[in-house]
């Protein structure tokens, strides 16, 4: 069984995948070929970015960049002094073309391609605007261009465009329209500008940014329209400004009523999709889940002993629509195509 806990199409269409303990496949849907890339320190490639100049970007146990031009990899290891002995969880490139990397517990870095240059980030306990800690979880750049950097806990900071220190958010229970988690597991903004954002532990918040203070989202015994369950992993504002949280449980919110609609309570869940037909994909440990707004129906796909055009493995790491429409299913089985016409 081979995980594929990455993909992402190019700007020159190629799709490419990280397939877990194998390496790197790039897919050409031209000629319909695929190129592997096996170099063993691959293997453990979890993220893939493209820079504004067409080049790619491979973050995992280690950081790689692929000239496209020269289809080659090369692997940033040692930059001013620096030498990576990281585990990334998270690449980002920023409206300047700036590399950000998070790490599991070496804090966060920024690299800037033209300059060869590398800085980190760190927390440090004697300095109130450092980074609030070193295990990152989710980096995000809002339409302002300030940057949101989620950690596993030390809450929320944010940098703004001119570069100026942390500004931090960090749960304080003393504090009701605080930060309600400092495990912060995804960002989400929406067409109006508001930020929505998953926690694991604190249900759902919403940032105010006149106020600068957070509407909370939480599991109330009592109120059957409350979210399931306050561990949520992920959040999505659809094409309709309706907002989708996962966890344990999928849940629908009505921004007009405030109500959530849990539709299905499965294992733990974490990948929300929309299509371009509307469609919410949700990718879990237990299946792929796919939700028709139009009919008001979710099915989930599991694998079927005997039927070859079932879904190959019960555990989705991601899903992901290409530019011609077709729809790649990443399972701990390996790669999936889904057939809309024929639904399997």
């Amino acid at each position: 069984m081979n995980s594929i806990p990455s993909m992402m199409q190019d700007s020159r269409g190629n799709i490419w995948f990280c397939i877990g303990g194998l390496g790197i496949v790039r897919y050409n849907d031209k000629n319909n070929g695929y190129t592997s890339f096996k170099d063993q320190e691959l293997i453990w490639i979890t993220d893939i970015e493209e820079d504004q100049n067409g080049n790619l970007w491979f973050g995992g146990h280690n950081l790689f960049f692929f000239n496209s031009a020269e289809s080659s990899f090369t692997k940033i290891e040692d930059l001013n002094g620096y030498k990576q002995e990281w585990s990334s969880s998270e690449l980002h490139f920023d409206n300047r073309n700036e590399l950000w990397i998070g790490t599991q517990n070496h804090g966060l870095w920024l690299y800037n391609i033209e300059k060869n240059t590398l800085v980190q980030y760190k927390n440090d306990p004697a300095d109130p605007q450092s980074l609030s800690s070193d295990q990152i979880t989710c980096i995000f750049e809002d339409k302002l261009l300030n940057l949101w950097i989620g950690t596993r806990d030390g809450g929320l900071n944010i940098i703004n465009r001119n570069r100026k220190p942390f500004h931090h958010y960090q749960c304080n229970p003393t504090i009701s329209s605080g930060l309600s988690s400092s495990n912060i597991r995804n960002f989400y903004e929406g067409k109006d500008g508001q930020i929505w954002i998953a926690t694991y532990g604190g249900g759902l918040n919403l940032f105010d940014r006149e106020t600068q203070t957070f509407n909370h989202y939480k599991h109330d015994p009592g109120n059957p329209y409350s979210v399931a369950s306050d561990k949520l992993t992920n959040v999505l504002v659809d094409s309709e400004g309706y907002i989708w949280i996962l966890g344990y449980g999928f849940h629908k919110m009505d921004p007009a009523t405030q109500r959530f609609s849990l539709l299905k309570n499965p294992a733990l869940s974490w990948g929300l999709y929309e299509d371009n037909y509307g469609t919410i994909w949700i990718s879990s440990a237990n299946g792929l889940g796919r939700y028709d707004k139009l009919n008001d129906s979710l099915k989930i796909y599991y694998p079927t002993i005997g039927d070859p055009f079932s879904i190959s493995h019960k555990f989705i790491s991601s899903v992901f629509e290409d530019s011609k429409g077709i729809f790649w299913v990443c399972t701990e089985g390996g790669l999936n195509q889904f057939d809309r016409d024929k639904q399997e």
